[in-house]
């Protein structure tokens, strides 16, 4: 069994027992990954803050899956507050899923760019995601994705949310983004 293997079933185990720990993460197969299951683990909102999609995490066949899966269930929301530079980066299946949604979907997927990123008190640029009102990843090195990550912690979740959709909503930082 291979690293990978292991470390999804480590995942799925979390998941599968509600468990509430926070675990960490590293590296872009690790995070695609966490990734793939905070979408197949939710079924309402999911939330992505991040500087770009351009592949390394969001490239991997089972993370386009997921998204597919996800934005597929009824009445499901994905979110995107990504950097001004970032259409231009994002890799190209996961741009052609998204604009499908976008073009045929009302209020189902929303992307935004800003100018605005988050950090932690010690300075560190941080991006993160949410699933539904439990789980999240929090990369605090976005260089070696390095993360914190709970499938079951909805304290942590809410201020994450809280956060996000304070900047999301907020017009006169973002910008909507209509892929082409």
């Amino acid at each position: 069994m291979t690293e990978i293997e292991k470390y999804k079933i480590f995942i799925e185990d979390i998941i599968a027992t509600n468990n509430g720990d926070t675990f960490y993460n590293s590296g872009a197969e690790h995070a695609s990954l966490v990734m793939s299951k905070i979408f197949s683990s939710s079924n309402d909102i999911v939330r992505i803050h991040c500087g770009n999609l351009k592949g390394d995490v969001c490239g991997d066949k089972e993370y386009l899956n997921s998204l597919d899966n996800f934005l597929s269930k009824k009445n499901t929301q994905l979110h995107i507050l990504m950097g001004i530079n970032a259409q231009e980066e994002m890799n190209k299946s996961l741009k052609k899923t998204l604009k499908f949604f976008q073009d045929n979907y009302d209020n189902k997927l929303k992307i935004k760019i800003t100018q605005k990123t988050f950090s932690e008190s010690s300075g560190n640029k941080v991006h993160f995601s949410t699933g539904d009102d439990k789980s999240f990843r929090l990369e605090y090195n976005t260089e070696e994705y390095m993360a914190r990550c709970s499938f079951n912690n909805p304290k942590t979740n809410k201020n994450l949310a809280i956060a996000f959709d304070n900047l999301f909503n907020n017009d006169e930082v973002t910008k909507n983004l209509i892929l082409e």
